[in-house]
């Protein structure tokens, strides 16, 4: 049998390529977290975007961690039936548990990416690129052709330097980015008089633009743009 229910209320995704006792085990580990498995969804422009939990490592690395709410696309246009988002942000919730060290098949980030693709394909959607890092997609951003050359060498400058202050962090998932990250970069522009605000509205610039391609469903310096202006 290829075809289960993973969730507390029916719902079937064809052929994940996860077998019936896979999908038993990955039911029961979700139901011992408490809070965990509920998804919510909302418009954001021209896309419904799902708000889910999402398992955070503590960084010494001790296995300890927390659930934290994030955003995330679900690529599903704001003029489909919420019902249809809701489907998703459910697969993308449980896709988030199959992850977490709760479950003894998690083994990294890429099982939960690799989760969440299968589920989308088996319910018959084009899952948008989650996959893209900042240093992924500052590239992608870079290479576009509609960039001056003065611009994209003042861009890349100021981009390298934030990339360069993020350290390890730069490889990991873009949606990760938090607002933390930028005001700490805020911070150390100020001290160090290198034109913060142009450097700031630099990167709002990289993620404004990731948001409108749908790799990230919010842009975390939201909050820092007013205080450019």
């Amino acid at each position: 049998m290829d075809r289960c229910i993973v969730s507390g209320s029916p719902g079937t995704f064809g052929r994940t390529g996860i077998s019936l006792p896979q999908c038993l085990r990955l039911r029961a580990s979700a139901q011992t977290i408490e809070g965990a498995c509920m998804a919510s969804v909302s418009i954001n422009g021209a896309n419904w975007v799902a708000s889910i939990k999402v398992w955070h490592a503590s960084s010494d690395g001790d296995g300890h961690g927390k659930w934290r709410r994030t955003w995330r696309s679900t690529g599903v246009p704001s003029t489909a039936p919420k019902r249809q988002a809701q489907r998703v942000a459910d697969a993308l919730q449980r896709a988030a548990l199959a992850a977490s060290p709760k479950n003894p098949r998690q083994k990294d980030r890429a099982t939960f990416i690799k989760v969440v693709e299968d589920i989308w394909k088996a319910a018959g959607l084009v899952p948008p690129p989650m996959s893209a890092t900042w240093r992924q997609y500052a590239e992608r951003f870079l290479a576009d052709s509609s960039l001056s050359t003065t611009k994209r060498t003042l861009y890349r400058s100021r981009i390298a330097l934030f990339t360069q202050r993020l350290g390890k962090r730069a490889d990991e998932l873009l949606c990760d980015l938090r607002l933390l990250d930028l005001q700490e970069h805020w911070a150390f522009l100020l001290v160090s008089n290198k034109s913060p605000e142009r450097h700031m509205k630099t990167l709002i610039s990289v993620l404004d633009r990731a948001v409108s391609a749908g790799v990230i469903a919010v842009n975390p310096s939201s909050e820092l743009a007013g205080a450019l202006d």
